[in-house]
């Protein structure tokens, strides 16, 4: 028979998970600490291209300062509308270091939901690529207007800045991005995200699972989900290296079990109908594989076929779930 001191005892127990985590600092701190550690380490790739810590940082860097004068700051809101590509990762962490918060805007979105979610966050200013800009144009029609920045056709302008760490004058309590709900119940929703959280939820997976230097994760998740979070700042945080896998490739069974053969990554985060795919499609498995299995409730069955193909398996729900409750407690 279990006593009340002893039910108390388990709950308690139970939920004393607390860690230390450096809660004065903001996302894009953790990378420049990082940089400071492995300068010359890879830290992502996209097909034929790549950049070493040092490079990302200098071109977020140059980014961040042409951002600042175009009148980016403390919590301004930038929309990212763009592909898949090291220029999103040199964006993400170009738009935190000018202080501002990145709202991510899937290129696949129709333009009706693109132009709902410009109105709805106010955003005065979109970090985008030449090929997108004429979508963009469109809206204009609709009385919707931001300021454009091509990270294409404004390199050159954007490359003059200074590639060393700025001030972006805000703290960890700061908003870092904005995620939009798929509206299925309604209008979608934008859920704000603050450093902090971010920086407790990366601490927290560098533990459990385990994320270090000699880590390699192939990021499937667009960056308009939740689950891209820990994907790319969870390893640019500890110094492994992020491979970015283009939206084709991510659909693609035989494409993506190509990819996992030739990288041979030890990391890999998808949702349960990805890695179901992938059994479907005759992956054989890699037993470097630390599986990551998010977004999605996930099966015993299939758990049990992913066992059988990895050297461990994780369940990780909620990235932004988890990150809100950080926010809750915060205020």
């Amino acid at each position: 028979m279990v006593t009340k001191e002893k039910s108390d005892g388990f709950l308690t127990d139970g939920n004393n998970t607390a860690i230390k985590y450096p809660q004065d600092k903001c996302i894009y701190q953790l990378f420049e600490q990082q940089v400071e550690e492995t300068p010359n380490s890879v830290a992502v790739v996209f097909e034929k291209k790549q950049l070493t810590y040092q490079k990302l940082n200098s071109k977020a860097n140059q980014l961040a300062s042409y951002l600042q004068d175009l009148g980016v700051g403390p919590e301004i809101l930038v929309g990212l509308y763009i592909e898949r590509s090291l220029e999103m990762v040199i964006a993400m962490l170009g738009i935190l270091k000018a202080g501002g918060a990145y709202v991510p805007i899937e290129p696949a979105y129709p333009t009706k939901r693109l132009a709902f979610m410009l109105e709805d966050a106010g955003l005065s200013i979109v970090v985008t690529q030449e090929k997108l800009v004429a979508k963009l144009g469109n809206l204009t029609t609709l009385g919707i207007s931001s300021q454009i920045v091509s990270l294409d056709n404004d390199w050159e302008k954007i490359s003059q800045q200074s590639p060393e760490n700025l001030d972006s004058k805000i703290s960890s309590e700061s908003l870092a991005y904005i995620i939009y709900t798929s509206g299925s119940t309604g209008k979608p929703k934008g859920v704000q995200i603050a450093h902090k959280s971010v920086v407790n939820l990366l601490q927290a997976i560098a533990t459990y699972p385990g994320l270090s230097t000699d880590d390699t994760i192939l990021a499937l998740t667009t960056i308009s989900f939740d689950v891209s979070v820990p994907e790319i700042y969870g390893l640019l945080t500890v110094g492994g290296c992020v491979i970015i896998v283009s939206r084709e490739v991510t659909k693609n069974p035989k494409q993506l079990i190509d990819l996992l053969v030739s990288q041979n990554p030890t990391v890999m985060s998808a949702i349960p109908a990805t890695w179901q795919m992938l059994l479907d499609g005759a992956w054989q498995g890699s037993q470097n594989l630390k599986i990551i299995s998010t977004g999605e409730s996930l099966s015993r069955k299939l758990a049990d076929k992913l066992l059988e193909k990895c050297d461990s398996l994780w369940n990780l729900y909620g990235p932004t779930e988890i990150a809100a409750l950080v926010n809750r407690k915060m205020n």
